[in-house]
């Protein structure tokens, strides 16, 4: 399982626009996909729950698909940016 919403938090200008980007499914298993319908080009970043990143992409418009096969179980923060705006979510891979 990934992505449980635990927690959420916008920040920047752009907090209305950047919350219609979609993470799902939630719960998901070896991937993860995210639509970006407003944007051409955003960073994703994931910490692991000692705040140590492990792993970031760059995302396009569309459909994007990140594997999350090598990850261990465990809490992460998923960091979706577009340049000053960011939207921060608390996760559970299992």
């Amino acid at each position: 399982m990934f992505l449980a919403r635990l927690n959420t938090r916008y920040s920047g200008n752009n907090s209305a626009a950047i919350s219609e980007i979609r993470v799902y499914p939630n719960p998901a298993g070896d991937k993860l996909y995210i639509a970006l319908e407003m944007y051409d080009f955003e960073t994703i970043s994931l910490n692991d729950a000692a705040g140590k990143l492990v792993l970031n992409k760059l995302l396009v418009r569309g459909i994007n698909t990140v594997s999350l096969m090598d990850l261990p179980a465990g809490v992460f923060t998923l960091i979706l940016s577009v340049g000053a705006d960011s939207r921060d979510m608390t996760g559970v891979k299992t």
